[in-house]
């Protein structure tokens, strides 16, 4: 039998796997809605992020998948940078925080952000 943090650590591998597979299923799925409807597929993932995963505390990686679908469109960076503004002036100092956060970390990756906005 594996000591205690052998088998946390096998454990957590096991996590870290299908955590792996599941975004890599996520990001296929986007990538195919992204063709169908692009701009259906933007509405939907503006209005997640700002409720679930703005809010959701020491998210990780699931923002990539906003990132992405902003990445297929000028427009569609423009939409998420207009949102976190919006969040970073008009809400509560918790939801300004992590609007200010998000969009550092999305304007210093984003290759389709419009220089106007930047």
């Amino acid at each position: 039998q594996l000591p205690e943090p052998k088998k946390d650590k096998v454990k957590l591998s096991e996590i870290a796997t299908k955590l792996d597979a599941i975004m890599l299923l996520l990001l296929r799925y986007l990538d195919l809605r992204l063709v169908a409807s692009a701009d259906a597929l933007l509405a939907v993932m503006l209005d997640i992020f700002e409720s679930v995963i703005l809010h959701t505390h020491q998210s990780k990686f699931v923002q990539f998948a906003m990132f992405k679908v902003c990445a297929s469109a000028p427009q569609h960076s423009s939409a998420l940078i207009y949102l976190l503004l919006r969040l970073a002036v008009n809400t509560n100092r918790v939801t300004r925080l992590s609007a200010v956060a998000y969009l550092a970390s999305f304007v210093c990756r984003a290759k389709t952000v419009d220089t106007k906005l930047a």
